[in-house]
């Protein structure tokens, strides 16, 4: 299975170079953060708590338990993009997080980073 083909589908092109990759009108929020959550469950990540950004957030905030999405800080960028921009800012917190000696997710993250890295980049023969 290719990896867009677990992004959750809607009335967008999903493509690279189709006319455009904005978020349906509805609610711009909650698409960025479906494809938020959508990639930690695609890496067998755990998921935190997606929210709106407060007023005082000058733009997205990512920490283990929480990430806060902000939409109007982020411009008429992709929201693709910006889901994915946002769960790399996630996967590096991830990483280095440790919590008393429990889940480590450094090893985790990484064997995500190779299995991204094995699509994306050719074999030389």
């Amino acid at each position: 299975m290719a990896f867009d083909d677990d992004l959750p589908r809607g009335p967008y092109p999903r493509r690279t170079g189709e006319l455009s990759r904005k978020a349906p009108a509805c609610n711009r929020f909650e698409t960025v953060a479906l494809v938020f959550k959508t990639l930690c469950k695609r890496f067998k990540l755990p998921v935190p708590r997606v929210l709106p950004s407060l007023p005082t957030d000058p733009c997205d905030f990512t920490s283990v338990e929480e990430v806060r999405i902000n939409v109007k800080a982020a411009g008429e960028i992709d929201f693709l993009y910006h889901a994915q921009h946002v769960f790399g800012h996630y996967v590096c917190g991830l990483h280095e997080y440790e919590n008393n000696g429990n889940q480590d997710w450094a090893d985790p993250v990484a064997d995500m980073i190779a299995e991204l890295l094995e699509m994306k980049v050719p074999h030389e023969h």
